[in-house]
């Protein structure tokens, strides 16, 4: 939902229009969470005719990110690689991919959270985490067995496009599907470059083993 403070200025602008010139005001909101403002009353279908007021993508953590050569940060990951391994393999996941996503995320911080609310490893939306069975997202085991197992869904969903899957997993399924693909948000392809230019190097350098993917 849009902040208190937004709606109120929404309300606001809307009373101080002229009554002669006021305009009926309309709001939808998508599956996937987007909310709609548009003059005109749309049909579900044709929502792609309006650009959306506001969208509420999953944003990535504002944490600080060490240098990926540090000796903090690749302590890190190293106590978390062995979590991320067996689940990641149970999930029928190559581990350099989740271990790319977690580097964007979190920068493998398990105490990261988002302004938006998502939180741990993965950056769970507490919806999500429920959906998942995770009672605690700053739990290391619990946040990465969940947001492994939401992610292995996605790539499924997705057909194996991982591009597509990382773009949903930013921004919302929905999002992916109303598009046809990658969303036009700069957030949302931003981030999917960047996890997948860390999960290419990572292969490149033969750390970890991968599935065959599209990178479409």
């Amino acid at each position: 939902m849009p902040p208190l403070n937004l709606l109120l200025l929404l309300l606001s602008l809307l009373i101080a229009l002229p009554a002669a010139g006021a305009a009926q005001i309309y709001r939808y909101t998508d599956p996937d969470g987007t909310v709609w403002l548009t003059d005109k009353q749309a049909s579900q279908h044709q929502f792609g005719q309006y650009a959306p007021f506001k969208r509420s993508p999953k944003s990535t953590a504002r944490v600080h990110c060490l240098p990926p050569g540090s000796e903090t940060l690749q302590q890190r990951k190293a106590d978390y690689a062995p979590l991320i391994e067996r689940f990641s393999e149970d999930a029928g996941l190559s581990p350099a991919l989740i271990h790319a996503i977690i580097s964007v995320e979190s920068c493998y911080d398990p105490q990261a959270r988002s302004g938006v609310g998502a939180e741990g490893l993965m950056q769970l939306m507490p919806a999500t985490a429920g959906e998942l069975g995770v009672t605690d997202s700053f739990d290391p085991e619990q946040n990465l067995r969940g947001g492994i197992r939401y992610m292995a869904g996605l790539v499924q969903q997705f057909n194996y496009n991982y591009r597509h899957a990382l773009a949903a997993y930013n921004a919302g399924p929905g999002a992916v599907t109303r598009f046809g693909g990658i969303p036009p948000y700069p957030e949302t392809r931003d981030y999917v470059d960047k996890v997948m230019t860390r999960f290419q190097q990572s292969v490149a350098r033969g750390e970890f083993s991968t599935r065959t993917a599209s990178a479409d």
